[in-house]
């Protein structure tokens, strides 16, 4: 089956294949609207404007939905994703957009070379297998292998860092953290980043959320959220208390966080 949608600013037209009818993917194709396509294009634009480069790194691609809106402004486009149905389709959705990319079919993890259980293996593409937890069973998972996103990225500086791992998120922006300084000023070595923030699936996957705290702190990071295609700051002990909230509540609530360097200008967003 395929989906499209066209930029309605630029009036490309972006083309996804996928296995069978799955909500997630329609709906989040589907609903996009001029505005989105217009806060998309600034962020992306203001990465490449910051750090002089232009790739995109994507990690749990899925089956290339963002990578294949992200390629109309960056020059290449990097994905990891470790399931084996995912990887065909995108590898194919990347190509028939005309989008210059390399495809690692491996999971991002803290060791290269370990072989890891993925489960929710299904043959659908919303995105809901997870790397399995000690002692979890699961009679369709399957084996795939890792490798460091440091090590992955070896000469190799993003614009942006687009990471949706189900949970993992932390432990691949860990891996990616080993790459540089925490005094590091380049500007080329800071790329933006952006995770799936559900502090309940960081806790119960990754067991702490203080690499991130530590990340907005130590790397002079600050975090963001979009707002009526604004870009709006949120204190690193509003997105603690949250967290918090959200953990003591039970719900498995989650939000893209935007991790933008300390000194980038949001009125560089604008500027776009």
């Amino acid at each position: 089956m395929q989906l499209s949608v066209k930029n309605p600013i630029s009036g490309r037209v972006i083309f996804i294949d996928h296995d069978k009818a799955d909500s997630v993917i329609g709906h989040s194709l589907e609903g996009m609207r001029w505005w989105d396509f217009m806060t998309i294009g600034r962020l992306y634009r203001a990465s490449i404007s910051y750090t002089g480069n232009s790739i995109f790194v994507d990690v749990g691609a899925n089956i290339g939905t963002t990578s294949a809106l992200a390629g109309e402004w960056f020059e290449f486009v990097i994905c990891f994703e470790p399931m084996p149905q995912n990887v065909a389709l995108l590898k194919r959705n990347l190509f028939q957009n005309g989008i210059p990319s390399l495809v690692i079919q491996k999971a991002v993890a803290s060791a290269s070379n370990r072989t890891i259980g993925f489960c929710g293996y299904n043959h659908q593409n919303s995105g809901v297998a997870h790397a399995m937890r000690q002692n979890e069973t699961d009679a369709d998972s399957i084996s795939v292998k890792t490798i460091r996103l440091d090590d992955a990225l070896i000469g190799v500086n993003p614009a942006f860092l687009h990471i949706d791992a189900e949970g993992y998120d932390l432990i691949c922006l860990a891996s990616y953290l080993s790459r540089i300084s925490p005094l590091e000023t380049e500007r080329s070595s800071r790329p933006f980043v952006q995770i799936e923030f559900c502090p309940q699936a960081f806790v119960h996957y990754a067991d702490s959320l203080d690499t991130l705290w530590s990340f907005l702190e130590n790397y002079s990071y600050c975090s963001h959220v979009v707002l009526n295609n604004h870009l709006a700051p949120i204190d690193i002990n509003v997105l603690k208390g949250m967290s918090s909230d959200w953990q003591n509540a039970g719900g498995n609530i989650w939000t893209d966080l935007l991790l933008l360097p300390r000194e980038f200008q949001c009125i560089d967003f604008y500027r776009a």
